[in-house]
């Protein structure tokens, strides 16, 4: 009797030591959400600048490589991968036929003008200006849904306190980091000084006066150009670094001894954008914002910097140039001191940080040539418009019937087409994709209604143009070129307008201290996976219409 009373109490003990640990063993540990989001973003930023590189970088950029998770493989999925865009992917997590970003502009179906993505002329998006002046306009109007700013803005309260702030030396990329319920900071270009406009402010904050004050001649005094190593290290020796043939400036912008930079034609305050000073500025900014914020109490900050000096600088001298180099050395020095400061501020165990680029760079294709590949060329747009428009004068009588050229599209006149009827109209504009095949340096070529019905697979370079359809916001004809060619409307200089590797692989890392082992993801991935990704982390809701998957080993 004992024995099996014994028998009974030791399986109660089992049973009930089974209810209360097991949940207990197995209950995996709640991870808290880090208080501080940092996403540098560097404008132009072509992933294969780090294998190049990777040697000579000590500081940042480096330590990010070192310590955190990072997708070897991340594209966007974009045939024209400019600013707008490419910040839409990293702030919607969406695509262009999505949130309506095409392009940084487009021409308008109706009078041929260019429209500004951020341009804005109501009342509400009023720029504001430090002496009072209000000039029209820019908001985010022309984004067509919510961002991550909008999601980590939307849990505000009185007892977790938030602010989400986007800071850049342009206009476009803020504003589509900070959405609408954000805050946007950018450079004005007829100031020099820091501005925002009434979509985020009723006035400029006293503490960005404050710091324009502090800064009011900033971009307008005499500097020189310093090295971040020496001039001629090796962190230099690269073919071409000195090429200024084909640059859209003459001639460098690096000074060898304290001389001020000056360049025919060229103001003060474009050559300070383009300088390793202009970033240093916009940290400068981003360091007091964050003071002002702490101060006021606000203990959970989404950060997007977009750092667009190597953008403005690669459009002048192409990816080679010792120019862009320098700058992503001095970037890598920068962000080591932004990182520490934060980590000071909050600890680094409280703040995630991501590191990418809204697009690469297609190397200046003179230099391509003569570095072997013999494709490679310059396409002038003008040449072949007025090549395109001589085809239907001649052969139906009409002039002037192809307006402009964005990249990568043409525009006709709408008027002339619909006025010689659907057939006639379908034939012209049937010659004009078959001469723009036939041209060197061009492979392939659609009309907008034709490319639009055509099944791609989601990797298809040809699919990547489909992500960029947006009603009345593309050509008429849309353009593919054949590899490191490019067709401009410059003849200098060089741009960002194609679906290949060059233009499209940028850098993806993300690290948080204690929180994620460092790996390499050789898995190729997308970056507007990346909103989805950081709104897990910070345990709010992914922006509404981002159809992508979080980034994998990470979540």
């Amino acid at each position: 009797m004992y024995k099996y009373s014994f028998a009974l109490l030791l399986c109660a003990v089992i049973a009930i030591v089974s209810i209360v640990c097991i949940p207990i063993i197995t209950q995996p540990a709640k991870k808290i959400p880090p208080h501080v989001a940092v996403v540098f973003v560097i404008d132009q930023f072509a992933y294969n600048y780090l294998p190049k590189l990777k040697p000579f970088l000590r500081y940042g950029i480096k330590s990010l490589l070192n310590k955190g998770v990072v997708y070897d493989d991340a594209h966007h999925p974009l045939a024209v991968p400019e600013t707008s865009p490419g910040h839409h992917s990293i702030s919607t997590g969406s695509l262009p036929t999505y949130h309506g970003v095409a392009y940084n502009s487009w021409t308008s179906l109706i009078d041929y003008t260019k429209i500004r993505y951020e341009t804005d002329l109501s009342p509400r998006g009023d720029i504001l200006r430090a002496t009072g002046e209000i000039q029209p306009g820019a908001s985010p109007h022309n984004t067509t849904v919510d961002g991550l700013s909008d999601q980590f803005m939307r849990l505000s309260k009185e007892q977790n306190r938030r602010a989400a702030y986007s800071f850049s030396l342009k206009m476009h990329p803020v504003i589509s980091c900070a959405n609408r319920l954000g805050k946007a900071l950018w450079l004005d270009s007829n100031t020099g000084l820091f501005t925002s406009s009434k979509a985020y402010f009723d006035q400029l904050p006293a503490w960005v006066d404050t710091f324009n004050k502090t800064h009011q001649n900033a971009t307008t005094k005499p500097f020189y150009w310093k090295t971040a190593y020496p001039p001629h290290s090796k962190a230099y020796a690269f073919p071409h670094s000195r090429n200024y043939s084909y640059a859209a400036y003459p001639t460098s912008m690096i000074t060898e001894d304290t001389k001020p930079i000056v360049i025919p034609g060229v103001s003060a305050h474009e050559l300070f954008v383009r300088s390793p000073q202009s970033s240093q500025l916009l940290f400068d900014l981003a360091k007091a914002s964050v003071n002002h914020l702490q101060h006021e109490g606000k203990d959970r900050l989404l950060l997007f910097i977009s750092l667009s000096n190597l953008d403005l600088c690669g459009h002048m001298y192409g990816p080679d140039s010792m120019e862009c180099i320098d700058i992503i050395y001095h970037l890598d020095k920068q962000i080591a001191d932004f990182m520490h400061f934060m980590n000071a501020k909050v600890g680094a165990k409280n703040i995630i940080y991501a590191l990418t680029g809204d697009h690469g760079i297609c190397p200046l294709p003179e230099i391509t040539a003569q570095k072997g590949y013999h494709p490679a060329k310059r396409i002038l747009a003008k040449k072949i418009i007025t090549e395109m428009n001589h085809l239907v004068e001649k052969k139906y009588g009409l002039s002037n019937f192809v307006k402009s050229y964005e990249p990568t599209f043409f525009i006709v006149d709408q008027k002339a087409l619909q006025a010689v009827g659907k057939e006639k109209g379908n034939q012209i504009m049937h010659d004009l994709k078959t001469f723009l095949i036939a041209q060197p340096g061009i492979k392939k070529a659609w009309l907008r209604d034709e490319i639009a019905q055509l099944p791609f697979q989601l990797d298809d370079l040809e699919q990547f143009y489909k992500n960029q359809l947006y009603k009345d916001r593309n050509g008429d004809l849309i353009i593919m070129t054949e590899p490191y060619s490019l067709i401009t409307n410059y003849e200098k200089g060089t741009s960002h307008s194609s679906p290949y590797e060059y233009d499209t692989h940028v850098p993806l890392i993300i690290h948080q201290e204690g929180a994620f082992k460092h790996k390499h993801i050789t898995e190729k991935v997308w970056m507007p996976q990346l909103p989805h990704t950081l709104a897990r982390i910070l345990g709010i809701v992914r922006p509404s219409a981002s159809p992508f998957k979080p980034l994998p080993g990470i979540v």
